[in-house]
């Protein structure tokens, strides 16, 4: 169901009641002296009814109580939930294999013809055999069960099929709208035992049958009823008790479920064998009085034992398998942060129904499944993560492990593609790289370098800072550097850029871990070892902000997800283009591609190649060997890869699958090799843009007293507003109530000039208008 509600015209008791008495009466009467008697009887009739069941003092029949009833009828709404049941949330890849299922309430709704006919059958026999002839409120049902209460019998409920149906439509409607299972407040409101509330139900029904057939009503009642055992809906119940489809329950199963329905605790058949008999027995016998089978067939239906085949359903991302634990994790995390599903869906994500379409490519997650556990077995102490991301649109198109999502020997409830518990080591230098090209600075700058170095203006570590794999090289470009991974001159490129750019840099590209200034999770002022990728990132954030290089400096979101059908067939496709943003000037994005083109052409990254396709990417060996990463990407897809052992970096790499040392450019670059092979095997080769002029050292450019405008939109002003200060810039802000769109956050910038790209004189004035 959802907030929607099918409306449908208002049901007085006077239609109610003569269309019960014009099926089981003949002759006619005047139509208005007709109409009258119908009102009274039904009046008559629910307030007998609410006395007998002691839910309306008995000294009040009579004048006051059919007054009062009928005030209550009139003012009941005319319209009906929309009937959206939860069930389970299915995850499907972008072929339409089911990956995984999900859900709070075991129920799968099923058409009329996939529950089989005995079912229905048996439920109207047993339940509402005048349900084809009344009019949702059964006047003779009613009285019967007056009579047979008044008389001293236990107390008989005369409630409809479609009573029952609204019964449950309401309390169905509260789950859902409390996504999964109603408050307990909720439940007592809905259920308890009070005149207004049966009122409510019978008027609720009338509005059904004016709506709906009698075969959907049917329908509906035998997907939303509760069979017991934690089943809801004829199909759940099958597979739960006998392990196969309804439509293959035989007329004994169908029997035995069918009486469940009156109290599916003390009537569980798994619980109460007996009890269970027996009431199969008076369905069988009512089947049999109604003519829906001999009594022959009865009898051999009745001699049969209680025989379950009892299934409990699966569900969940451990039981997605090895593969696709950790891509379904991923899916379900970024559904419940996302804003764009509407109430109605987010609703349904946590009580289930709705069907999520992925992103993922079938043959790259197999393949990259099996290559992470290749390179490293999954019983090693030592793990991998591996993200593919596409650029331009964000999609992820594969992310694997070599451990298995779940519990148990090779596996880990860690999704580590996605946590943030990593230091990525020397492939943060982009952002270093991309800050210095922002900033102006050529890529003929000669930097010092050395095998060490201590700084003058940040923090050093023991000892000074040091190049890994025992690399060095002493006034060297920035396009050497990179390729060589030098650390010490990355530090001496930090010094000229300060950490602040490097930080903005990070955050524009998507690296979310990185918090506000003066935070816990924003670099310190004389952090020198930030630009060397000490800080914590996730290796999908990476992966992402690679993408974003290669898709020249535009930056999207990385989802798993493209869009979500709700059940009524309404898809809602991802917005994710809305989300991506020019993160980087094109000419910065495509010349920082060229160097790092250079890594795997001439550098550390060497080993990572691509036979006959243009790559670009970079190396990264943690401090003290704690972790090694290769990152990088092609035009048409990015990945990035951590190798480490999930304790802690303390536990080095050292002695891994017969390497003395684990560096970037062993392990990693082989299962970023891998993804990316496959991924690209079927995709033409395509060139990487070469540098922009303009970042070479051109005689007599004074580039160093020019700063180039960078994209902020998309940004917070709370960000924006510091970083162009910093780069010594004059910021002038202007709020508007409307720009942007309703998606778009309050304090948002949404326009910028100069725009990005343009070449500014310190202290020129930029103007923001931000969404406030």
């Amino acid at each position: 169901m959802s907030p929607k509600e099918t409306k449908a015209p208002g049901a007085g008791l006077d239609e109610v009641f003569s269309a019960g008495a014009a099926r089981t009466h003949q002759g006619a009467r005047r139509p208005a002296v007709a109409s009258r008697m119908a009102k009274l009887t039904g009046l008559a009739v629910i307030a007998g009814a609410v006395v007998a069941a002691g839910l309306f003092p008995a000294a009040a029949v009579g004048i006051a109580a059919t007054g009062v009833i009928h005030n209550e009828w009139e003012n009941q709404p005319n319209s009906v939930p929309a009937p959206s049941l939860p069930g389970r949330t299915k995850l499907l890849t972008v072929d339409g294999k089911k990956v995984a299922e999900v859900f709070s309430t075991n129920r799968v709704p099923v058409s009329a013809d996939q529950q089989g006919p005995w079912i229905r059958k048996a439920v109207v026999a047993v339940e509402d055999a005048r349900f084809y002839s009344h009019s949702g409120v059964d006047p003779i049902g009613t009285m019967r069960a007056l009579v047979a209460t008044g008389g001293g019998d236990s107390v008989q409920g005369g409630s409809t099929i479609t009573q029952q149906y609204a019964k449950n439509l309401r309390l169905t409607q509260a789950a859902i709208e409390a996504g999964g299972e109603a408050t307990a407040e909720t439940r007592d409101a809905l259920t308890e035992r009070s005149w207004k509330r049966k009122v409510a139900e019978a008027h609720l029904a009338t509005v059904i049958e004016k709506s709906t057939s009698k075969e959907d009503i049917l329908t509906g009642y035998l997907n939303v009823g509760y069979f017991g055992s934690g089943a809801y809906g004829i199909q759940a119940a099958a597979r739960r008790y006998y392990s196969t489809d309804a439509t293959k329950l035989t007329l004994s199963q169908a029997a035995t479920l069918a009486g469940v329905l009156q109290s599916p605790v003390s009537l569980d058949p798994r619980l109460n064998p007996e009890r269970t008999l027996v009431r199969r027995a008076q369905v069988l016998n009512a089947m049999a009085a109604q003519g829906m089978v001999t009594a022959a067939e009865a009898a051999q239906a009745q001699a049969e034992p209680i025989t379950l085949a009892l299934s409990l359903p699966e569900q969940g991302c451990q039981v997605a398998g090895r593969d696709w634990g950790m891509v379904c994790d991923g899916a379900l995390r970024e559904l419940k942060a996302a804003d764009w599903l509407g109430p109605e869906a987010t609703n349904l994500l946590r009580a289930g129904g709705l069907t999520v379409q992925l992103s993922v490519d079938p043959k790259t997650q197999k393949d990259v499944a099996a290559a992470a556990k290749d390179v490293i077995p999954a019983d090693n102490r030592v793990a991998n993560a591996i993200t593919l991301v596409e650029p331009g649109t964000g999609y992820v198109k594969g992310m694997a492990s070599n451990r298995a999502f779940g519990e148990g020997k090779g596996a880990t409830e860690i999704p580590l593609a996605m946590a943030k518990k990593f230091s990525p080591a020397s492939t943060f230098k982009l952002f270093t790289l991309v800050a210095a090209l922002e900033d102006g600075i050529p890529l003929s700058t000669t930097l010092p370098g050395g095998s060490e170095y201590t700084s003058d203006k940040f923090d050093n570590p023991n000892g000074g800072y040091h190049n890994a794999e025992g690399l060095s090289a002493s006034d060297v470009s920035i396009s050497r550097a990179t390729e060589m991974s030098i650390n010490t001159a990355y530090v001496q490129l930090e010094e000229r850029v300060g950490i602040p750019a490097v930080a903005d840099t990070a955050k524009r590209l998507g690296i979310t871990s990185i918090g506000k200034p003066g935070t816990s999770s924003y670099p310190g002022k004389k952090e020198g070892t930030f630009a060397l990728g000490v800080r914590d990132v996730s290796v999908t954030d990476m992966a992402g902000a690679y993408a974003a290089i290669a898709a020249h400096g535009r930056w999207c979101p990385p989802t798993l997800v493209k869009s979500v059908t709700l059940p009524n067939g309404q898809v809602i496709t991802n917005p994710v283009a809305d989300r991506c943003r020019q993160a980087v000037d094109p000419a910065v994005a495509d010349t920082a591609a060229s160097v790092l083109q250079g890594v795997i052409d001439n550098g550390t990254g060497r080993p990572a190649a691509l036979p006959g396709r243009p790559a670009a990417g970079k190396t990264g060996t943690g401090e003290d060997n704690g972790s090694a990463w290769f990152a990088g990407f092609t035009p048409q897809v990015a990945a990035a890869v951590w190798t480490g052992d999930p304790r802690s970096p303390r536990y080095t790499l050292h002695g891994v699958m017969g390497y003395e040392t684990v560096y970037g450019s062993t392990l990693p670059a082989d299962l970023w090799k891998a993804g990316m092979l496959s991924y690209l095997e079927d995709k033409p080769v395509r060139q990487l843009p070469g540098v922009d002029p303009a970042y070479l050292l051109a005689p007599g450019r004074p580039v160093d007293n020019q700063v180039i405008m960078i994209d902020i939109r998309g940004q917070s002003v709370d960000d924006a507003d510091p970083t162009l200060r910093s780069r010594g810039l004059v910021v002038e802000v202007a709020a508007d109530p409307n720009a942007g769109g309703a998606w778009v956050r309050s304090g948002t910038v949404v326009a910028q000039s100069p725009a990005p790209g343009a070449r500014l004189a310190p202290g020129s004035t930029v103007k923001l208008t931000v969404r406030g």
